[in-house]
């Protein structure tokens, strides 16, 4: 595979069975952001809109990107506590139409039923976390991995094992307004390539912020993901005319 078509399906947030048992897709997309540039840039300085800096979570990205590091992997050394916070802000998700109440059960369950190991990386405003159930053999469907911003604890990306009962442009559009970037005024449709996303994927970028959210449902797993992602690096991932 070569690296443009190895970016591009870490762009639109789908694992393939390499990167299962390998550290986290969503971590790889974070790990090409924060090595992309040699010069450290303020986060969001001559980029965003003041409005884009005020929001915590995409200030949290763009913090993230503009560092001139990688991110250094630990065993989790508390799982539990660490998937508690994840657990927390389910509740958040459901109420701001992200998740409906089936959602939020079957995802409750899961993560209180089974027993998982963790992995843990920190990147200035940005907590990772990727991670599998213990279950043996190790099944594809039981992998995690989520980011939440330190501010406000939102969840900024995730890989979650649910068939989620809503469409993604549904999703996508309450997830936006629970990550607060709803206000900015200029997000537009991201025409993903054919074959990627499958039938149930939407994605949008803004200028405002210098950001790219997507949502995709595979039958058997549910993404979502802010990313800080000019619109050169959008189209280097994307063909030409993508938006």
């Amino acid at each position: 595979m070569n690296k443009r078509v190895f970016l591009l399906w870490l762009a639109v947030g789908l694992l393939c069975l390499g990167l299962l048992f390998t550290p986290s897709g969503w971590a790889a997309i974070q790990r090409m952001q924060l090595i992309r540039t040699s010069t450290p840039r303020p986060a969001g300085e001559g980029l965003l809109t003041e409005q884009a800096r005020s929001i915590p979570a995409l200030y949290a990205l763009h913090a993230a990107s503009s560092l001139e590091q990688t991110l250094t992997w630990e065993e989790s050394q508390d799982a539990r506590a660490d998937l508690q916070r994840l657990l927390d802000e389910i509740p958040a998700l459901e109420a701001a139409g992200v998740f409906t109440a089936k959602d939020r059960a079957v995802l409750e369950q899961y993560l209180l039923q089974e027993e998982f190991s963790l992995q843990t990386a920190k990147a200035d405003l940005l907590l990772c976390f990727s991670g599998s159930s213990v279950q043996e053999p190790p099944v594809p469907s039981r992998y995690i991995e989520w980011q939440m911003d330190t501010q406000e604890g939102l969840l900024v990306s995730a890989s979650l094992p649910l068939v989620a009962e809503q469409t993604a442009p549904q999703m996508l559009a309450a997830y936006r307004a629970y990550l607060g970037v709803d206000a900015l005024s200029d997000w537009q449709t991201v025409n993903l390539p054919e074959g990627l996303g499958g039938e149930n994927a939407a994605a949008l970028w803004s200028a405002q912020g210098q950001a790219y959210l997507y949502c995709a449902c595979d039958g058997w797993r549910t993404f979502l993901g802010l990313y800080a992602m000019s619109r050169e690096e959008l189209e280097a991932l994307f063909d030409a005319g993508t938006l």
